[in-house]
Parts: C-alpha cells; structure tokens; sequence
C-alpha cells in the first residue's frame, strides 16, 4: 500500500491542488481541490452580470439600450447622422428644396414669395371687358364682363 488515504488507483494524494468555477460569461473564481479527500473545487462561479443599460452616442445625439446577458455589446441605435432633401412653402403652395444639416435639423430651403395679386380681364363676346385681379396667389378674377345685349 502506499499510505494515500483517499487515493485510487494505487496513486498518491497529491494534497491541495488550484483549481477555478466559471459562469456563462467566463468570470472565474479560485478555489482549491482536495485530491486526497472528495476532490471537489470549494470556489464558486460569480453569477452572471446580466443585462446592463448602455448609451451610444454620435455627434446628433445618444440613445440608450442594453447589453447582452453577459453585459457585453449594446442594442442602442443612434440617432442618424446623415442629412436628408427637405423643401419650404409660401402660403400658395409653391415650394423651394433644399438640405437639412448632417443631424437632419433645419433646412437651408428659402420659401418662393407669394406672386401677390395679378391684374385680369373678363371679356363680353363683343370684346368689351372689365377688369379685376387675382387673390394673393394669383388665382381666379374678380372681373365681371359687361353685358353684351348691345352687341351688333
């Protein structure tokens, strides 16, 4: 016999020996093992972190999101940091395009003036005419045509 309390096989007890427990993660904790009592580690694994609230940010801004069980990568999407074609109106619809800037805040784009009144005539079938304007945006006449019963 060799003397090795608790050993198998005919070996020797090789005593306290390192050893580590992990979580899913791969965060270890040390310990020992006894070879020559139960063998089994005393450390015990730390529990997983599990998900962490994160911010990722570019220069228009952060958004915030979560990590993964682990508390590694972040599910946050930042706002765009791209422009994009926008356009400004008058009061008649007419419209000017242009750009926001790389945020997408604001618009370079001038609105048209509105054309204002425009002079216009409504004619008789004799020719005879009245006169008039358009509204602000140069639409319709006002214009009444004179009453064209003395027409030859």
């Amino acid at each position: 016999m060799d003397g090795g309390s608790g050993a198998t096989g005919g070996g020797t007890c090789a005593g306290e020996q390192p050893c580590q427990a992990c979580n899913d993660c791969g965060d270890c904790a040390s310990g020992t093992f006894d070879t020559c009592a139960s063998g089994i580690c005393n450390a015990f694994a730390p529990p997983d972190p599990g998900p962490q609230f994160c911010q990722i940010c570019n220069a228009c801004g952060c958004a915030t999101g979560t990590t993964d069980d682990c508390g590694n990568g972040c599910n946050a999407v930042p706002p765009p940091d791209l422009g994009s074609s926008c356009e400004a109106c008058n009061d008649c619809g007419d419209c000017s395009l242009g750009f926001t800037d790389a945020c997408g805040n604001g618009c370079d784009a001038v609105a048209p003036p509105d054309p204002a009144p425009q002079s216009c005539e409504a004619c008789n079938d004799c020719g005879d005419c009245g006169y008039g304007s358009s509204d602000n945006c140069g639409n319709g006449c006002d214009a009444t045509a004179p009453d064209d019963s003395d027409c030859d």
